[in-house]
């Protein structure tokens, strides 16, 4: 492997890494987060346990969504991407075109209390990292 995919699996790892800790937090938290809270006005404790429940319920679909992210980009970069196949810098590309940049929008909607920061900062780094291992240069 080059240097430049090199660099560039090393981004992507940083993303895969961020992404499965967020799907780790996101599918075992037992309540809401604090910018959820915020957003709604109340407490997990004052909600009505349905929706609570349903408010849970769709953060484990985020959650799973980023461990979906991450384990795939692992997957990927291990594998494909470091041998230099080009269908895998298509595959990250799209993964993250439909799963984090959607993300992105939903956060915001949430609130700039959110951390829809972070979905950027991911976004951004896919993005350096795509671009560095698709540059001239990159081919062995």
């Amino acid at each position: 492997m080059n240097a430049k995919r090199r660099i560039a699996s090393i981004i992507l790892y940083v993303v895969a890494g961020v992404a499965l800790l967020f799907g780790f937090l996101y599918s075992f938290s037992p309540t809401l987060m604090p910018y959820h809270e915020r957003a709604l006005g109340m407490a997990h404790e004052q909600l009505k346990p349905e929706v609570a429940a349903l408010f849970l319920t769709l953060m484990r679909v985020i959650g799973t969504n980023f461990l979906s992210i991450g384990v795939a980009l692992i997957l990927l970069v291990k594998g494909p991407f470091s041998k230099g196949d080009r269908w895998a810098w298509w595959i990250i590309l799209f993964l993250g075109l439909i799963c984090l940049v959607p993300l992105l929008f939903i956060t915001l909607k949430v609130g700039l209390h959110s951390p829809w920061w972070v979905v950027a900062i991911l976004i951004i780094l896919e993005i350096v990292a795509l671009a560095i291992s698709r540059s001239p240069s990159s081919s062995e």
